[in-house]
């Protein structure tokens, strides 16, 4: 994090550390791009200050959840029918990294999409995800760069995957990729260009870094016997300048930096006689002077991320009581002033490219609640007891009670039932349904259908790698259950194959081994037919003959809205009862097939 500066004098050497400072937006001399931090690398300093702060990376955690909510979804006030479906493919296109990009937006607060033209320019193809970390721009933003290591002082494509790219324009779409970025811009003093977006809690991270600092304290004190402000002695004479430098190197590696608990003083002595007098630098109650210390450093943290209550992040205060009612009532006011806040700015950029690909229906983050596990036990019984009770069912995010229209208001059968047309779909896949899950569906599908030479390990680094691209072998050993041996091993070999490049991050082949990837474009529909083994003739009712007739599709929401006659629900009953050998069984000659399909 910082860099340690050695003062030699004479024959006593002292290790200290940088102090903080706010990033630099600065121009170099033969250099296109404007740095982003005086060594053009402050977006990998955020990204150290997210991995190694526990609060911190808590926090923005928890706000990407709580603004993701259930993923994205068309905005029922603008849903048609038609539309619908090609709202749908666009998300379906931006579900694999829109996690990703909200967690850009959290930490560096901008994001980057790299626009994929089609083939002849016409118009765009697709939209890829693009690291924010790794993006630079110049004084006029008129150029965008890319780069897998900015510590690198020469750029180029061979080493560091150097590219260059034009800002979106829609009015001057070429055969070219162009960048997207999006940035939220704070005040800044001086004569630094103001090119690059500062996150939120700017005015914290001397206190996350001090966060950090204060956990590797106390982890060192257990590991070391090594303290902040200890003096090492050389009482066997004095040894070269180069020995000396040697010797210090050594050490420092060992027990200094900021991995360790603080700064050695080294000296070189001829004899013991000529050793200086030991002075403990280091307060024999430092270690309660931090408890004090980090209770400020936590509220420092929690007051620049606008938390208004820690419980939000599971972070747990001391005489809070009653914290269910502290959940709800701090959440409804994060939820106002913060989340709905940033929320509404990723909808307007996504939805400004959703136009793009012909989505008139709005496009939106579909609301979540933490707070249905920390309602009153008495509430959850009465929703279950009472589900007509709309205003505690959208406390809980359940949809409100079926409406039971009386003779003379119900609509026309041929309303209750309308889908989309099946011609207008290519059918990928078909089976019956049998109580398999759409996501279970999906999978059968793609192992029926892609063949791969990866292992289910192999897809798995490879899928959570092209999610997460910070994920550490020795998380991804621990969700696989493997070793970190056979970790590394996997993705040595992944590099080999070019599935994931040398920059650590899925390349197109290993992108289209994803879950995600494979799914772009299809969705899960169902149709009505025959079961298995009934041979079909021109007895059923007017409710099965006329679904059969169509030859339409429906998601199961629009079957559980269909109305039968008959009193039993449409999805368990079909058309209605069945004389089935003598027997009278709740349920008719047909079935609804569960279908794996793609918009023409």
């Amino acid at each position: 994090m910082s860099e340690t500066n050695n003062k030699i004098d004479s024959n006593v050497i002292y290790l200290e550390f940088a102090n903080y400072s706010i990033p630099k937006f600065k121009e170099v001399k033969n250099k296109d791009y404007v740095y982003f931090g005086e060594d053009n690398t402050y977006a990998d300093y955020l990204i150290e200050l997210y991995l190694q702060c526990a609060i911190h990376n808590a926090i923005i955690n928890g706000k990407v959840n709580y603004i993701y909510g259930s993923g994205l979804g068309v905005d029922e006030k603008t849903s048609t029918t038609p539309q619908k479906a090609v709202a749908d493919n666009f998300i379906n296109m931006m579900r694999p990294f829109i996690g990703q990009t909200i967690k850009d937006f959290e930490i560096f607060n901008s994001i980057a999409f790299e626009i994929i033209p089609n083939k002849t320019g016409s118009g765009i193809s697709k939209i890829a995800y693009m690291p924010m970390s790794k993006i630079r721009t110049n004084k006029d933003e008129t150029l965008y760069f890319y780069s897998n290591d900015w510590a690198q002082n020469k750029q180029s494509e061979e080493k560091t995957g150097y590219k260059e790219f034009k800002p979106f324009d829609p009015n001057d779409i070429t055969k070219q990729s162009t960048l997207a970025v999006f940035k939220v811009k704070s005040p800044k003093n001086g004569v630094d260009k103001n090119v690059y977006g500062i996150p939120n809690y700017i005015g914290a991270t001397a206190a996350i870094e001090s966060d950090i600092e204060i956990s590797n304290f106390h982890l060192n004190n257990l590991k070391s016997g090594f303290s902040a402000g200890t003096m090492i002695n050389f009482n066997n004479g004095e040894p070269t300048e180069e020995a000396k430098e040697t010797i210090t190197k050594q050490i420092k590696k060992k027990a200094t930096g900021t991995e360790k608990a603080g700064g050695l003083v080294i000296t070189f002595n001829k004899s013991t006689e000529n050793a200086p007098t030991i002075t403990n630098f280091t307060p024999n109650d430092l270690d309660k002077q931090f408890i004090e210390i980090s209770k400020r450093i936590d509220q420092q943290i929690f007051t620049a991320h606008s938390v208004v209550s820690p419980v939000l992040f599971g972070v747990s205060t001391e005489g809070a009581l009653g914290q269910r009612n502290e959940m709800m009532t701090a959440y409804e006011l994060f939820r106002s002033t913060y989340i709905l806040v940033r929320q509404g700015i990723l909808e307007d950029v996504i939805n400004e490219f959703a136009s793009f690909f012909g989505v008139s229906n709005k496009i939106i983050f579909k609301k979540t609640s933490p707070l249905k596990s920390l309602l009153p036990d008495s509430i959850i019984e009465k929703v279950y007891n009472d589900m007509s009770i709309d205003e505690l069912r959208e406390i809980m995010d359940l949809p409100k009670k079926k409406v039971v229209f009386s003779e003379e208001s119900k609509p026309s059968l041929k309303w209750a039932k309308s889908g989309v047309k099946a011609s207008n779909y290519e059918i990928l896949f078909e089976r019956e349904f049998d109580g398999m899950s759409d996501d279970e569906c999906l999978s059968l599908f793609h192992k029926q259908t892609f063949k791969s030479e990866l292992s289910a390990n192999e897809k798995a680094i490879v899928d959570m790698i092209g999610k997460e691209p910070l994920t550490s072998s020795d998380v991804l050993a621990k969700l696989l259950k493997i070793s970190v041996k056979e970790v590394n091993q996997m993705i040595d070999s992944l590099v080999e194959r070019k599935y994931i490049s040398s920059a650590g991050e899925p390349t197109k082949k290993g992108e289209a081994e994803s879950e995600d990837a494979k799914t772009v474009g299809t969705e899960i529909k169902y149709r009505y037919g025959w079961r298995a083994g009934i041979t079909p003739d021109k007895n059923s009712r007017e409710f099965c003959a006329d679904l059969l007739e169509k030859d339409e599709l429906f998601t199961r929401a629009q079957i559980e809205g269909m109305d039968n006659e008959q009193g039993l629900e449409v999805w368990d009953s079909r058309g209605g009862w069945w004389n089935k050998g003598g027997a009278n069984v709740p349920y008719c000659r047909h079935i609804f097939k569960q279908v794996v399909v793609k918009l023409k």
